[in-house]
């Protein structure tokens, strides 16, 4: 663009009209600025869903809880865990899937 023109702009000349050549410069230059807020949002938003846990894990249940029942019990067998150390963990991870269950599954919000 014409460096002329955005100074009389800025100083209350008299505007010039854009010629087509500017016009269409100008025309892709906002497209590729919308086409870059687009996917900064959808990058910011799958960074947000990351980070806050929203997506389900395997199993369906919607709660990740990091380690599986399974899992636990082999660390009691390799000596990892104590017995008393699983018992309370399995109960922990009881609860956090009941709760979980119990809850009513609400949309996604719009912020």
């Amino acid at each position: 663009m014409k460096i002329a023109w955005m100074i009389a702009q800025v100083e209350g000349g008299a505007p010039r009209g854009l010629t087509p050549q500017d016009r269409s410069k100008l025309l892709v230059a906002l497209a590729v600025l919308l086409g870059l807020v687009i996917v900064g949002g959808v990058i910011i938003l799958m960074v947000r869903r990351r980070l806050h846990g929203e997506k389900e894990d395997d199993s369906g249940g919607g709660v990740n809880t990091g380690f599986s029942l399974a899992d636990l019990r082999e660390m009691v067998k390799r000596g990892e865990l104590t017995q008393e150390e699983y018992d309370r963990t399995k109960a922990r991870i009881v609860a956090k899937v009941r709760s979980a269950a119990d809850k009513p599954k609400r949309p996604p919000t719009v912020q």
